[in-house]
């Protein structure tokens, strides 16, 4: 795991975190749930997703028919409370009204604790401006070909991993 800069993000509100407010994961779905790396297809562990304590939702770019057909063949279907995808919001990430529209449409407000785990960068901007825990999954991190993107949106990436079953399992230990 590494640290980003977490003194640097820019808050879109000023709401505060209250002590007992609900606890939501957050979870995009091509290449976070899922990986390609050579040529070999890994899906993140079913059993440490479902050891979260907390609501979780897919919120993805891709369509619902194809969040809903990846989720099925990775047996994760009931994984997740919703699926949020990109024709539902009439929008795509990293936009600031689809967060909000999630938001609205889940329920959730600026005091729950929400994690966000994305492979983009510049995906987790809005989010950290919200206030959430952003964490960045990609399998460069540790590597000698780390893209410049791993740099350039640092000040709003809280945690990177190589993968999110290294994520969750230190979320569940921790």
């Amino acid at each position: 795991m590494e640290k980003g800069n977490k003194g640097a993000s820019r808050n879109i509100d000023d709401g505060t975190k209250i002590p007992g407010k609900k606890k939501v994961y957050l979870f995009d779905l091509d290449d976070t749930l899922y990986q390609n790396i050579d040529n070999e297809c890994r899906y993140a562990n079913v059993e440490l997703i479902k050891k979260l304590d907390g609501t979780k939702i897919i919120f993805s770019n891709a369509k619902h028919f194809y969040c809903l057909h990846w989720l099925n063949k990775m047996g994760m279907s009931d994984c997740f409370k919703v699926v949020i995808a990109s024709d539902i919001l009439n929008g795509y990430k990293p936009y600031p009204i689809v967060y909000l529209k999630l938001m609205s449409l889940c329920g959730l407000t600026h005091q729950d604790d929400i994690t966000f785990f994305d492979n983009l960068g510049i995906n987790l901007v809005t989010a950290k401006k919200l206030n959430w825990k952003t964490v960045l999954i990609h399998p460069d991190i540790y590597s000698r070909k780390v893209p410049m993107e791993l740099y350039k949106y640092n000040e709003f990436i809280d945690e990177k991993y190589p993968n999110l079953d290294l994520a969750l399992q230190d979320i569940i230990n921790n």
